[in-house]
């Protein structure tokens, strides 16, 4: 009888960008080292940064206690899809994972992910990953979405879907060959246009738990520039289009001819402002959590359904 091959064995490569997050740094490169699955590698790649992250991995890179699984690869700042790019061109193993330099892996995120990733025609698989603040803190919710039921293929293969942080998939190392790597042009919304071009070679598995923390930072660059972000975001979707029907489009043409309408501009600022308010009530900053409301009369169509499968999720 057929069954599930043996894991245990199949060398993983975590990739780890960082561009100034120092002191988050270390944390992320140890939750990776202490997997209960050790058939991995960590690449470190430091993107240029000027805030002595180099300075916070001294200790794991001394010759003396230095795990030989890890490498710290340093380059001239050139955006992170340019540093992940680098460490899928280092990459040895038949697997390839990223986890941003902020988040966090639990011990057991590969053994749990990995077996997903050996169903017949599975070309990667994500998990759910919870929300924690700066400090690490829990707070209380998990992003993640089971990206096989009703139209969520069809959405993911449209860029229309990122179903759960990049930190929490894992993808086949042939596939990542096949589809080709990030696109350096891209500054905001680089995952998207990556997963949706790996989604359009089989299929992707999910792991419905929780494998680690996805940090949410007020000064993190999708945050500061939401409007910018969902404008990539609509170049992607729109140039994915136009290559399907054996076109292309570049960035000068789309930013030419881009007029989203006040509806389009509304839902977006009521997507930002439930993004913040929620962060906000997360962490207790009351006058901030205000915001939820404010998405709510600006957009109810968006917030408040939102605000229903929060509040039922909360109560599950």
């Amino acid at each position: 009888m057929g069954g599930m091959r043996d894991m245990s064995a199949s060398l993983v490569t975590v990739v780890i960008p960082t561009y100034n997050v120092g002191a988050f740094v270390r944390d992320a490169v140890e939750s990776v080292l202490a997997q209960t699955h050790t058939a991995l590698e960590a690449i470190v790649v430091d993107d240029g940064s000027t805030d002595g992250t180099l300075a916070h991995l001294d200790g794991l890179r001394d010759p003396a206690i230095m795990d030989p699984r890890l490498t710290v690869l340093t380059k001239d700042n050139g955006g992170v899809s340019t540093a992940r790019n680098l460490g899928i061109d280092r990459a040895r193993g038949e697997f390839i994972a990223f986890l941003d330099a902020d988040d966090l892996w639990d011990v057991d995120k590969l053994e749990r992910t990995l077996p997903a990733l050996d169903a017949p025609g599975v070309v990667a698989a994500g998990t759910m990953m919870r929300y924690v603040d700066e400090s690490g803190r829990d707070l209380g919710s998990a992003a993640g979405e089971d990206p096989t039921v009703g139209d969520a293929p069809e959405r993911i293969r449209a860029a229309r879907l990122m179903p759960f942080p990049l930190s929490g998939i894992v993808f086949r190392a042939d596939a990542v060959a096949q589809a080709g790597p990030y696109d350096p042009g891209l500054r905001l919304a680089q995952d998207l246009d990556f997963l949706a071009r790996i989604a359009r070679l089989g299929e992707l598995g999910y792991v419905p738990h929780p494998t680690g923390g996805y940090r949410l930072r007020t000064t993190a660059a999708s945050a500061r520039s939401y409007a910018r972000q969902r404008k990539h975001m609509r170049f992607i979707q729109e140039r994915l289009a136009r290559r399907d029907a054996g076109g292309d489009l570049g960035w000068d043409e789309f930013d030419a001819t881009y007029a989203p309408s006040w509806r389009t501009r509304r839902r977006d600022y009521a997507a930002a402002a439930y993004r913040d308010g929620g962060l906000a009530l997360a962490q207790g900053r009351w006058a901030g959590a205000l915001q939820v409301m404010g998405a709510v009369a600006v957009d109810p169509t968006y917030a408040v359904p939102r605000l229903v499968r929060h509040v039922r999720a909360r109560r599950a």
